[in-house]
C-alpha cells in the first residue's frame, strides 16, 4: 500500500535526498494516508498572513465559518483519541516534566485500533477526503477521471480554456489523451505537482514553485520495558505544545510517530547486521517521537526537461538550532516517561542509557555534537506546502488573496501550494478551510 498510494513509492526526497519526503499521488489526496491529525492553524499564523501577506478574512467570521464547515464534515472530535503506549509514554513524560501536553483532535468516527492509517483506512472510518468531499461531488453528478495525469493548462489571451492531461490504462498500459475545455479550473495537485504544472505549462510569474515549505522533522526512539507496538492503536493522540512558540511564532511541537515493522526497519540507522537485528528484535519496545519545527528558511520547486517536479530544501541555521533543542527535550521526556535507553537517528546514532550518570545532559551534548547536517541524520517531512504562495502582492506572490493565479483568469488553486508560510501545526484544516474559502469565492462568481 505504501509503493501504490505514496509519491515515489513512499523514497520521494528532496534533491539531495536530505529530506524523505511523505505525501501521496491516490484519490482522495494525502488525507488518505495522514494520521488524522486535525489541529486548527493558530490564530497568530493567520494574523501574520493576513496583515503581512494581505489575504484578507482570515481573522474573521468567514473564516471561522470555513473551519467550523471542514470540521462539521470531516467528523472532528477527541472522543475517539485514545492513548495507545506510544502516545501514553509521551504524555506521561511530558506531565511529569510539568511540559505542556494535549489531547489530538481526530478526523474519525467508529475508529478502532488496528493501526494502518498511513496505508488507507479499511474501514471506512477516517472521514478523509475520499468518503467525504470527492464522495459529495460524485454523488451531485461530478465525473472523476482516475489513472489520469494532467500534463498542461491551456490558455488563450490569458484565460484558462482548458487542460491536457493523459490517461492510462492500469490493465494494458495503453495510454491516451484527453482535453477538458472550459473557462474555471481549480487545480488542486498539492505543493509539489501544482507548482509543477504550472512551469510546465509556462503559466504564471516569478514566484511560481517559489517558497516552498516542508515543517522539517526529525526522530528520536526510546526504549521501554513494557510492550509499546507503535504499529497499533491510534497513531496520534498526543501533542507536546511546550515549545511551539520559543522565538515569536517558531519554535517545535513534539508528537508521536507510528511506524509498521517494515518502516521502522528502514529508519533505524544501521550499524552493522547484527546491530540491526538486535534493534530489530526489542521493536515492540520501541516508542518513537518526533520534532516539528515552523521553519524560516523556504526552499523551491523546479521540473526536469521532461517536466517531473524537483524539490530543492536547505535548513536554515534557527531551523537546526530549534531541531537539536527539540530533540534534547525529546530525550528528557521519553527519559521521564520512564524509556531504559533513547538514541537519536543519526546515521551514527546517539546513544544513552537510563542508568548511566546524568543521562538527559550526556544525550543532549551527543545530539548537539552530532549537529543537523543532511544525510548524517533521518530528516523527512510529511506536510509540504507553499510552491504558489498567495498573497497581495505579485511580486511576493504567485496567486491572489482569492486564490486565482497572478495572470490567468479563471485559474485558481485550492490546495497547499497557496500557504504564504507554514502553519507550525498539521495541516490539513487549514488545507481544506483554505480550499473551502476558495471555492466558495469561485462559487459566487
Amino acid at each position: 500500500m505504501l509503493q501504490g498510494l505514496s509519491l515515489g513509492k513512499g523514497l520521494f526526497a528532496t534533491a539531495d535526498n536530505a529530506f524523505g519526503l511523505l505525501a501521496a499521488t491516490c484519490l482522495g489526496g494525502s488525507t488518505v494516508v495522514n494520521w488524522c491529525t486535525s489541529l486548527r492553524p493558530p490564530a497568530d499564523v493567520l494574523e501574520e498572513w493576513e496583515r503581512d501577506h494581505g489575504i484578507d478574512g482570515l481573522t474573521g467570521v468567514e473564516f471561522r465559518d470555513a473551519l467550523d464547515a471542514v470540521e462539521r464534515r470531516l467528523n472532528v472530535n477527541t472522543l475517539e483519541s485514545h492513548r495507545n503506549p506510544n502516545n501514553q509514554a509521551l504524555w506521561d513524560g511530558a506531565r511529569a516534566l510539568g511540559y505542556r501536553v494535549e489531547t489530538v483532535p481526530r478526523n474519525v468516527q467508529g475508529c478502532g485500533d488496528c493501526g494502518p492509517c498511513a496505508y488507507g483506512c479499511p474501514h471506512r472510518a477516517k472521514q478523509d477526503a475520499l468518503v467525504t468531499y470527492v464522495q459529495d461531488a460524485y454523488a451531485a453528478g461530478a465525473q472523476v477521471l482516475v489513472h489520469c495525469a494532467a500534463e498542461r493548462i491551456l490558455t488563450r489571451g490569458g484565460q484558462v480554456i482548458g487542460v491536457e492531461a493523459t490517461a492510462t490504462d492500469p490493465a494494458s498500459g495503453r495510454r491516451r489523451r484527453v482535453a477538458v475545455r472550459c473557462t474555471t479550473v481549480v487545480l488542486a495537485g498539492g505543493a509539489i505537482f501544482s507548482p509543477a504544472l504550472l512551469l510546465r505549462s509556462g503559466i504564471g510569474n516569478a514566484m511560481v514553485g517559489q517558497r516552498l515549505r516542508l515543517h522539517p522533522v526529525t526522530a528520536g526512539v526510546g526504549i521501554y520495558a513494557h510492550p509499546i507496538e507503535l504499529w497499533s492503536g491510534h497513531p496520534q493522540t498526543a501533542a507536546c505544545t511546550e515549545f511551539a512558540r520559543l522565538t515569536g511564532t517558531h519554535g517545535f511541537t513534539i508528537e508521536v510517530a507510528p511506524a509498521h515493522p517494515g518502516l521502522a526497519a528502514m529508519a533505524i540507522p544501521w550499524a552493522s547486521g547484527e546491530d540491526h537485528k538486535r534493534q530489530m528484535a526489542r521493536l515492540a519496545h520501541l516508542a518513537a517521537f518526533i520534532v516539528l519545527v515552523r521553519d524560516y528558511r523556504w526552499g523551491r520547486v523546479t521540473v526536469t526537461a521532461r517536466g517531473d517536479p524537483v524539490v530543492h530544501y536547505r535548513l536554515h541555521p534557527e531551523d537546526q538550532r530549534l531541531m537539536l533543542r527539540g530533540l534534547e527535550e525529546m530525550g528528557k521526556i521519553h527519559l521521564a516517561a520512564g524509556a531504559r535507553e533513547i538514541y537519536s537517528l543519526h546515521t551514527r546514532r546517539v546513544a544513552v542509557r537510563r542508568d548511566e550518570p546524568d543521562a538527559a545532559t550526556r544525550f543532549a551534548r551527543g545530539v548537539r555534537a552530532a549537529g543537523i547536517r543532511p544525510n548524517a541524520l533521518a530528516l523527512f517531512s510529511a506536510h509540504l506546502m507553499g510552491g504558489l504562495p498567495m498573497g497581495s502582492d505579485p511580486r511576493r506572490a504567485a496567486v491572489d488573496p482569492s486564490g486565482q493565479v497572478y495572470g490567468v483568469r479563471g485559474l485558481y488553486v485550492a490546495d497547499a501550494s497557496v500557504f504564504p508560510s507554514a502553519p507550525s501545526v498539521n495541516p490539513m484544516i487549514a488545507i481544506m478551510a483554505m480550499a473551502h474559502r476558495t471555492t466558495q469565492r469561485v462559487a459566487a462568481g
